[in-house]
């Protein structure tokens, strides 16, 4: 018996721990979901938040993935809602776009064209939702390196990230935010506030940002508001494929105001 119980006892001092696993990476799994040819759906809404909270646009469409998480193409839908600034109103009129690579097709959007023709084609200048492109979600967490960043900066509540991060900061990791923003200097002290909600799978589920407008508009009173936009996501690394319009129904030109 003594024997039998010895024997146990060195069994127990030889066995190899059992490794524990180490929790998964967000930032590894999203990698695995942004590859080449794949992509994410997408609705945001941004409202203007002063003494009330106001609904202004709504983007919803999808994103098309190309190297390193990067955004090779776009398909997004605009709408606008409730007051628009003074300035150049005629420019937030609802439309869609279409961005493949630098060239953007946009309809609508204050882009007028000729008639017979749809579509206006920038081949360099574009932007992915034209007008809008600056009331829309700025904060890509698609891309790997800005999720990176955004985890790094936040405290974390389960599956809940809640943070800030500076513009400059954010215009140094994020294609996305440089295209959107339309400006690489910010006001010192410029941030974006967020809140980030992963899903069970460790993928980007819903993505609340909060910004004073004065950090991007210099004029008519931007600095008195906020920006809050709430964007939720779908379909992560499902098939996207994203096509130009016909060539028939694209201008290069617009109607001369």
């Amino acid at each position: 018996m003594k024997r039998l119980i010895a024997t146990a006892l060195v069994a127990l001092v030889v066995l190899p721990a059992t490794p524990v696993e180490a929790a998964p990476d967000p930032v590894a799994v999203l990698k695995k979901r942004v590859t080449p040819g794949r992509g994410v759906s997408f609705v945001d809404t941004t409202s203007i938040v002063d003494t009330a909270t106001e609904k202004f646009v709504v983007r919803e469409g999808r994103l098309q993935f190309g190297r390193a998480g990067q955004v090779a193409a776009s398909d997004i839908g605009v709408e606008f809602f409730g007051r628009v600034p003074e300035r150049n109103p005629e420019l937030l009129t609802p439309g869609r776009a279409i961005m493949i690579g630098t060239t953007t097709y946009t309809k609508g959007l204050g882009f007028e064209v000729p008639a017979g023709k749809t579509w206006f084609v920038e081949k360099r200048n574009g932007t992915p939702s034209g007008s809008a492109t600056i009331f829309g979600q700025l904060v890509n967490p698609g891309e790997p390196a800005t999720l990176k960043a955004l985890l790094g900066r936040a405290e974390r509540s389960g599956r809940v990230y809640t943070g800030s991060i500076d513009m400059s900061d954010l215009h140094a990791v994020s294609p996305w935010f440089r295209l959107s923003a339309g400006r690489s200097v910010f006001l010192a002290g410029a941030n974006i506030r967020f809140t980030l909600t992963l899903d069970a799978r460790l993928l980007p589920k819903r993505l609340v940002t909060d910004f004073n407008g004065g950090y991007l508009f210099y004029s008519h009173d931007w600095d008195k508001v906020t920006l809050h936009t709430v964007t939720t996501y779908s379909a992560w690394g499902k098939k996207v494929s994203v096509k130009a319009p016909p060539a028939s129904t694209v201008s290069k030109d617009l109607v001369k105001g």
